[in-house]
């Protein structure tokens, strides 16, 4: 398997305690990012206009759940200040919103 850059020497990203807002975190792609960044010890702000599927996501990942389209204005807001509320700052946004 070839080097990631990207990542340490024991093989993480280098996530631990971080806060990051992941978009189109209810399924394919972005669940599995959540996954792995939860996995990495990141804290999660994830967002999608699904619901029930983004309240399961976040309860698996131990994430909080901010509901509404990613493209909109006003979710994004709602979910930085989510984020700032949860743990003061912002390191990430992964979007996985198709």
């Amino acid at each position: 398997m070839a080097h990631d850059p990207g990542a340490a020497a024991d093989g993480s990203l280098g996530l631990d305690g971080a806060t990051c807002i992941l978009t189109g975190a209810s399924s394919a792609v972005g669940l599995a990012c959540a996954r792995r960044l939860a996995e990495e010890g990141a804290q999660l702000v994830l967002v999608s206009g699904h619901a029930e599927r983004l309240q399961e996501a976040a309860t698996e990942v131990g994430g909080t759940a901010v509901m509404g389209d990613p493209a909109a204005e006003e979710t994004a807001e709602q979910a930085v200040a989510t984020a700032m509320i949860r743990t003061s700052k912002l390191h990430a946004l992964v979007h996985c919103d198709f």
